[in-house]
């Protein structure tokens, strides 16, 4: 198996080079230390990109990662920074302008601190049952490039939900890797 650049991952997303059955991609929501102190080495020894989702407010909460480990990291090339929200709350119940500066302050905000673009989003918690069809189509109509769900699957899988509504694979915090 081969991991994907960000790059490579948004060419196979927009459908511009075919999806390759053989590449795969790891990204982290909420962003406990633990990415920081214990996956990012991994990676990094590995050379494997990865995105960060981060929830502004959780940033520099206890057990989440600070600014300054953010800008550490995504100052590597092997990091790309996307957005997870300014909260980590339901998009289902947010009101059009709630989700709206969700979508915006976060983006924003990941832009000043990073000094990155940040093209993609990942919706909190993430299933059917806590993202509207709404929150799908107002997020299409942003500078965001594509979005992820928390529906289990593959990008094989793209027409289930289309670019803004990604399905992943889960893995678990309980995963222990060895070397």
């Amino acid at each position: 198996r081969k991991p994907l650049t960000f790059h490579q991952l948004s060419q196979q997303i927009e459908g511009n080079v075919p999806k390759d059955k053989n590449s795969f991609y790891v990204s982290f929501d909420d962003c406990n230390t633990s990415v920081y102190t214990h996956a990012y080495p991994f990676l990094k020894q590995h050379n494997i990109p990865f995105i960060l989702f981060i929830t502004q407010n959780l940033i520099g909460k206890k057990n989440f990662l600070t600014a300054e480990q953010i800008m550490i990291m995504a100052k590597d090339p092997l990091c790309t920074i996307g957005s997870h929200a300014v909260n980590h709350k339901m998009f289902r119940y947010h009101t059009p302008s709630e989700a709206s500066v969700e979508y915006e302050q976060s983006r924003r905000y990941l832009q000043q601190l990073t000094g990155q673009a940040i093209d993609c989003f990942a919706f909190p918690y993430g299933r059917r049952v806590e993202v509207s069809n709404q929150n799908i189509k107002q997020l299409h109509e942003t500078e965001y490039k594509f979005a992820f769900s928390a529906i289990a699957g593959n990008l094989n899988q793209q027409w289930l939900s289309g670019k803004f509504y990604l399905p992943r694979v889960n893995v678990s915090e309980r995963v222990v890797i060895r070397d």
